[in-house]
């Protein structure tokens, strides 16, 4: 029989972003609805 040998190291692996946070984060911003409808950006979202 023959016996596999490995000679290559893993590399550590980070840890992925968290997609959905981002998701939301983003349409947070876009939306604006923590700031009154005066200060909101007009060029930016809602």
């Amino acid at each position: 029989m023959f016996q596999r040998h490995v000679f290559g190291k893993l590399k550590p692996v980070i840890q992925p972003p968290n997609l959905i946070e981002i998701q939301t984060r983003s349409y947070r911003d876009f939306l604006q609805a923590d700031l009154p409808p005066a200060k909101r950006d007009s060029s930016k979202g809602l």
